[in-house]
């Protein structure tokens, strides 16, 4: 009835055109008939006259759109080639068009994390990495079949899910790590946050750095690998920008102290304090002393670990200089090596102007950096050590024993000494099971020609089972705690006499 054509012939031609078929067309006419056929040749909607409900129409129109939206948003996204799933920036976009169309509808921002996949690819091969990445990528998209919602690969083995909201999500990641049991190599790990908080107000990114922060709660715990975003994290996130925001002041007014713990060496008939580790204290005028267990893992996450780093490289130079210059000995101390030092362009640059401003050769200011740095990157991290030691140089290889170093990756890294963690030294018995592991380090520390250090030390049984399994220097609390500087130097007055170096 319309001019020039009738309705018909107008969704035919739209039908047949890339750009006119994308617009919604609702066609409203009085031929009941008419329906079924206007469906079938392209129609988003039918409404009959007469129409005297304006709301109604208004209603229908609005959906229709929002229908067709939604198809133009699913034919543009952009998907990860391995997973099947969203990539971030589509992601993020859609999830937040979804929040402006639902306000009312209560969503969970889920994070989903692979354990160490970076040596599951290097111990079994990329290849199967990628096989891993494809099963929980399908494992995913197959729960968002169950719980209405969109995923994405957020990472190379993060994922972040924005779903409709359920009780309990337990069911959810065992599903998932069921998916991934009857892999041909390996054994992954999954863990996951969760942010259930019905808190639209906050932005759709800070709702998922919740739920990551969850998730990173439960890194390592294979027995409880599903955290919730509670109250508690959120007084710690208000704590940790407290705690960020006054750091740099923090330095600037020696807020932060450095302690030294005491090295034996016990390899000889009697022990001889030959060496310390430097450790940071942070006496906060508000909180009084917070753990370093609370800042270094926060500086750690946001790269400030590298300047509060340079603060206790130059505390330690300075004092192993005052040592040297009031009682004549020169003590190495180990100071600890962040990741991200490991990886700084700079880093050279930085200790060598730290040992010439104090007078210092290289090797007295010993480097300590855990097993897990090297794990990161091992041909990197590799590359700069060995530069570090061509430098003058020690390293030592921290908390061994808690990593994932096979021993063909040990074999490559260049140290200098092997300290156990302290965990060993908590089942460490007489008649414990646990030596073997204990006495094989040892074993291996002696293949590689360098002393191993046992940390956590308390007790005179302890000490006596290193020194049977022919350990080579101790520290802990059997010897001594950690000590401020001026009774670090009354430690050193008492006990020069029969000082060595390590």
């Amino acid at each position: 009835m319309m001019p020039v054509m009738d309705g018909k012939t107008v969704l035919k031609r739209m039908r047949s055109r890339d750009l006119l078929s994308q617009i919604p067309v609702i066609v409203l006419t009085s031929e009941t008939d008419a329906e079924v056929e206007s469906l079938q040749m392209g129609a988003a909607d039918f409404i009959k006259k007469p129409y005297d409900m304006p709301a109604v129409i208004m209603a229908r129109v609005n959906r229709t759109v929002e229908l067709a939206e939604d198809r133009h948003i699913i034919d543009v996204a952009e998907t990860d080639d391995l997973t099947g799933l969203y990539n971030r920036e589509f992601f993020f976009e859609y999830a937040s068009t979804m929040d402006e169309r639902y306000p009312g509808t209560r969503m969970d921002a889920i994070v989903v994390d692979m354990d160490h996949f970076h040596l599951y690819n290097e111990m079994y091969g990329r290849e199967a990495g990628d096989e891993a990445l494809r099963r929980l990528g399908a494992g995913l998209r197959e729960e968002l079949q169950r719980i209405p919602g969109i995923g994405c690969r957020y990472g190379a083995d993060t994922f972040f899910l924005y779903s409709a909201h359920v009780e309990d999500h337990t069911a959810v990641l065992e599903r998932l790590m069921r998916g991934l049991s009857n892999l041909e190599t390996g054994v992954i790990h999954l863990r996951m946050g969760v942010c259930t908080r019905d808190d639209k107000a906050q932005d759709i990114i800070g709702r998922f750095d919740r739920a990551r922060a969850a998730c990173n709660r439960v890194r390592g715990d294979y027995l409880k690998p599903l955290a919730y975003y509670d109250e508690n994290l959120y007084r710690n996130d208000i704590k940790s920008h407290q705690l960020v925001s006054e750091m740099k002041d923090a330095i600037r007014t020696r807020q932060f102290m450095v302690y030294y713990q005491p090295k034996y060496r016990v390899s000889g008939d009697k022990p001889v304090l030959c060496s310390a580790e430097a450790l940071v204290r942070w006496k906060h005028p508000d909180m009084g002393m917070i753990s370093p267990g609370v800042f270094i893992p926060l500086f750690e996450s946001n790269g400030m670990i590298r300047e509060l780093d340079s603060f206790v490289w130059r505390e330690t130079a300075e004092n192993i200089a005052r040592w040297r210059s009031l009682y004549g000995v020169s003590l190495p101390v180990s100071v600890n090596m962040s990741r991200i030092d490991l990886f700084d362009g700079e880093l050279l640059t930085r200790l060598d102007s730290i040992c010439k401003n104090n007078g210092l050769a290289h090797n007295m200011l010993v480097l300590e950096i855990t097993e897990s740095a090297y794990t990161e990157d091992m041909e990197q991290a590799i590359s700069v050590i060995r530069q570090l030691r061509e430098n003058g140089y020690c390293i030592e290889m921290d908390d061994f024993g808690t990593g994932y170093s096979s021993l063909n990756m040990l074999l490559k890294m260049p140290v200098d000494a092997i300290k156990v963690d302290r965990d060993f030294m908590r089942t460490i018995s007489s008649d414990s099971h646990d030596n073997w592991l204990i006495k094989i380090i040892v074993d291996i520390a002696g293949h590689l020609g360098v002393p191993t250090i046992f940390e956590g030390v308390e007790e005179q049984p302890q000490l006596d089972l290193i020194r049977q399994m022919k350990g080579d220097i101790v520290q802990g609390y059997y010897f001594s705690r950690p000590l401020p500087a001026d009774q670090f130097e009354e430690l050193i007055q008492k006990e020069r006499g029969g000082m060595t170096q390590c």
